[in-house]
């Protein structure tokens, strides 16, 4: 196992082992509780039924759309990596972004492999803090665009849903907006916040990624576009699942209950999202005349999906072959200056 190998298992070990026993014990009790609510609303046999009866050509189709849309994510990571001084290649970072996405998969939470994308992109460069920033503006890019497809697929949806359900859309639209726009002024208020060392550090590295790519419309655009295109395709992707299950909902439906559910399954409460990616498509699905069955059918194909192709990038991970980067350059961006070193000692950060 190579060096780059062994730091990502001591680290994912670390987090493991550091997490307090009663979050970890919360998460379990959560994901128990809802599957077992689900259980007694689920038909089992009507699933299995459904699985004997499962058209495979459109569930292989949907893993094929998966990779494509993860490949794409790999190109919007590029380009939010190279203002911020990264050079890596676009090979390497698909590597680092597949082994991201199998920790998603296997540690106890559904954002683990962001921390250990953060950790392979800043090995050989000692710039921990600008890796996290690229790999939390990235993460935002994509949950940005989940939230306006949502709403753009309420606008215009067939069927009518519950008023709980168009606040929770619209809500979520609103704030995303309300927060991209204050976006200037939040940074000015962090850097009077007396904040702890190190979270200052990471405020003010978020604050100098915002002003750096403020200064560059032109890939907010492209990121943007990439990740618009990104999430639409993976609405399609649950579309094809729907198929593959002879479903009958308005294929603008599943823009509101793709990305619905994948917010839903990043809130912290339970294990990787467990209970919650098949409790929010049984909620999401039913104003379509979806059955739990159904429903939850659908999740587990969808996790069946995202699963077969997370297991590429634990071969990836064992192979060992994406150890850190040889005579990287030490650029840093301004927000990466330490204590006391002035402009003439700044280089220039990668465009």
């Amino acid at each position: 196992m190579s060096d780059a190998s062994e730091t990502i298992f001591m680290h994912a070990h670390d987090t493991r082992a550091g997490r307090p026993l009663l979050g970890l014990a919360l998460r379990l009790v959560v994901s128990a509780g809802i599957l077992a609510w689900l259980a007694s609303k689920v038909d089992f046999a009507h699933v299995a039924a459904a699985f004997r009866g499962l058209r495979w050509g459109w569930w292989l189709g949907a893993v094929s759309l998966y990779i494509v849309c993860q490949f794409l994510c790999c190109i919007r990571w590029l380009l939010l990596s190279r203002p911020l001084g990264f050079s890596d290649s676009l090979a390497r970072l698909t590597g680092i972004y597949f082994i991201g996405m199998f920790f998603n998969l296997f540690l106890p939470t559904s954002v683990g492999g962001d921390a250990v994308k953060a950790v392979y992109i800043a090995r050989g460069s000692g710039r921990k803090l600008a890796a996290v920033a690229s790999v939390l503006l990235d993460r935002a890019s994509g949950l940005f665009a989940l939230i306006m497809i949502a709403c753009a697929a309420l606008a215009i949806s067939p069927v009518d849903m519950p008023v709980r359900l168009q606040m929770a859309v619209w809500g979520l639209g609103a704030g995303a907006l309300l927060g991209v726009a204050s976006l200037p002024w939040i940074g000015a208020i962090l850097d009077r916040l007396p904040l702890p060392g190190k979270l200052a550090r990471m405020a003010q590295t978020m604050t100098g990624a915002v002003t750096i790519f403020r200064a560059r419309p032109t890939v907010l655009l492209h990121t943007t576009a990439l990740s618009v295109l990104v999430q639409s395709l993976n609405a399609v992707l649950v579309l094809m699942l729907g198929m593959a299950l002879n479903l009958d909902v308005p294929a603008v439906f599943y823009g509101i209950a793709a990305p619905m559910v994948t917010l839903v399954t990043l809130i912290p409460i339970s294990l990787n999202g467990m209970g919650l990616r098949e409790g929010g498509m049984a909620v999401f699905l039913a104003p379509a005349g979806v059955s739990a069955s159904d429903a939850v059918t659908l999740a587990l194909l969808w996790f069946c999906v995202q699963t077969a192709t997370s297991l590429v990038g634990g071969g990836v991970y064992l192979a060992g072959r994406l150890s850190p980067a040889q005579g990287e350059s030490d650029e840093r961006t301004t927000f990466d200056r330490r204590p006391g070193e002035g402009r003439t000692g700044e280089r220039r950060a990668a465009a």
